[in-house]
């Protein structure tokens, strides 16, 4: 087995990890060419080509050089390996590899995620965060390994049979001038075989630790990602749906067309303060609507409030439940009529109405759900920022799509008077309007005694209450 592997390097300073990286390949049993793809002249040994140039004058093209190079001797080895300088592939790795792409159909590529270390040496998985997430639906079994869909497609490396890299470039979507859309510069050159050239990564959840990478600084941990045992509850929640034993049924569908993944639901985020602080001090019990890793939930749950949660999964809502909320099954009809009874002093829509075909109708039905004196709070994204505006500016791919309809885009382009427009057609209407004023423009906003606040916030909190008269 011949392997050619490519590591793209910047500079100096991860000099370290990259020699870490040539040990680990040099003590394989296969027979492994390194080519280091860098931005400067540097040694690394007789036995380590170093390509060094940029392919465009940005300095972050730097890794599409690799593409080159692999396709260049794409009939002299056996498998080809991208990665950055420091992800860690071991020889296990290649081998599970090798034995699940025997089996995989041929649009299928096994594909890794990454994990770091804590100081007790504790894996977290970096790879999941933000909207990324499992698909319910694309559990697969094919002999004894089953496979699911993450919808990060960054690993920060990947690997290739010959005729996997053939076909990729068969394609005419490999060897590509460097390009970005849902990911920068650097994370499109380790996913453009999954995102454009006809393949689709998949993780192979029943053998996961075998598919697990090390990101050698752990510099993401207790920023993102989420802990290895969540990771496994997660998988077991998927073997279930595989086995028929728990639904496959999403609540939304929360991805944008949009190649700015932002603008997605997010699925992990932090606990949400400022939704904290508007809750008011009567609140008894909470139904948060569309919850992901629930941060903020578990805040309120930990304040001694009964949380009651309708996740975007069953496979978000092992989280969930392991934080102490109460979960219903991800169905708004099935949810909604588990609830008919209940009465809730707060209802969380954060991040939600943006997604919905009829966001009016949504809240028509929560009102129902509401305690007498309750309030709805409110989260959207605000597309008057003046942040969003220079994006679509800048982005004729942005500007086209930000003309078209929900129907196109699966988002509304939120606004303060477009959700006041929303609350019109229900029992409910606003009482409190908090803009969240990006840092960049708080001292402008001052300046301007909040004049144009409409403009410097990136995200509208509406606090809405029953209209006066109604029941």
């Amino acid at each position: 087995m011949k392997v050619l592997v490519t590591i793209v390097n910047y500079g100096t300073k991860n000099h370290d990890y990259v020699n870490a990286l040539i040990s680990e390949y040099r003590s394989m049993t296969y027979s492994v060419d390194i080519v280091i793809i860098s931005n400067v002249a540097k040694d690394f040994g007789p036995d380590i080509k170093v390509v060094v140039g940029l392919p465009t004058r940005n300095p972050w093209s730097l890794p599409f050089n690799h593409q080159r190079v692999l396709s260049e001797h794409k009939d002299k080895y056996d498998l080809f390996i991208y990665s950055e300088d420091d992800t860690l592939i071991t020889e296990e790795h290649i081998t599970s590899f090798l034995e699940v792409t025997e089996l995989l159909p041929e649009d299928k590529i096994a594909g890794f995620m990454r994990y770091e270390l804590d100081a007790s040496y504790n894996k977290t998985i970096s790879t999941i965060h933000r909207g990324y997430h499992w698909e319910p639906d694309s559990v697969k079994s094919i002999g004894k390994y089953t496979f699911a869909r993450f919808t990060n497609d960054h690993s920060a490396c990947y690997i290739l049979t010959q005729q996997q890299l053939k076909k990729a470039i068969a394609s005419g979507k490999y060897l590509v001038s460097p390009h970005e859309g849902r990911y920068d510069l650097i994370c499109t050159a380790a996913t453009d075989p999954y995102t454009q050239c006809g393949f689709k990564k998949v993780i192979c959840i029943s053998h996961i630790d075998k598919f697990l990478i090390h990101h050698l600084p752990n510099k993401y941990v207790g920023k993102s990602g989420i802990k290895y045992d969540e990771l496994k509850k997660q998988i077991q929640c998927l073997m279930e749906i595989k086995n028929g034993k728990v639904s496959k049924q999403t609540l939304f569908s929360t991805e944008t067309k949009f190649p700015v993944v932002s603008w997605d639901k997010q699925f992990y985020e932090p606990c949400d303060e400022k939704m904290l602080a508007l809750l008011p001090k009567t609140t008894g019990n909470v139904l948060s609507v569309g919850c992901g890793s629930c941060g903020t939930e578990a805040k309120i749950y930990e304040k001694g409030l009964r949380v009651v949660g309708i996740p975007l999964d069953n496979v978000m809502a092992v989280l969930g439940k392991a934080k102490g909320i109460e979960v219903v099954p991800p169905d708004f009809e099935e949810a909604f009529a588990l609830l008919s009874k209940e009465r809730f002093d707060v209802i969380i829509l954060a991040d939600v109405l943006q997604f919905l075909p009829d966001p009016s109708r949504l809240l028509f039905e929560i009102e129902r759900l509401l305690a007498k004196d309750g309030h709805v709070i409110i989260r959207v994204p605000n597309f008057n920022y003046l942040g969003v505006i220079k994006k679509i500016l800048l982005n004729k791919e942005l500007r086209h799509l930000y003309e078209n309809n929900f129907v196109n885009n699966n988002i509304h382009m939120t606004t303060e008077n477009m959700v006041k427009g929303w609350l019109k057609f229900s029992e409910l209407q606003a009482i409190i309007i908090e803009h969240d004023i990006s840092k960049d423009y708080q001292l402008y906003s001052k300046m301007f005694f909040d004049m144009f606040r409409g403009y410097l916030s990136s995200r509208i909190y509406i606090v809405a209450g029953r209209k006066v008269g109604a029941h």
